[in-house]
């Protein structure tokens, strides 16, 4: 788990707060491009679940020109 999440570390600096689905989130844009969307759950100030979407396909049907915009 560590050596794999060192392989992504250095796309950190990509990554932007955002709302999703009205909870906290970061999307990672690279050259204009969304690498990935992360949802995470929070209850009782834990995180309680991430969902990652990284599809390109999937990520190039959602809306997110306001977030891509520079």
């Amino acid at each position: 788990m560590l050596a794999q999440a060192l392989r992504f570390a250095p796309l950190g600096r990509f990554g932007h707060r955002i709302l999703v689905n009205g909870g906290p989130g970061i999307i990672v844009v690279r050259a204009g491009q969304p690498l990935a969307l992360m949802g995470i759950t929070v209850a009782d100030d834990r995180i309680t679940e991430i969902n990652i979407l990284a599809d390109p396909v999937r990520l190039a049907a959602l809306d997110l020109g306001a977030v891509l915009e520079p």
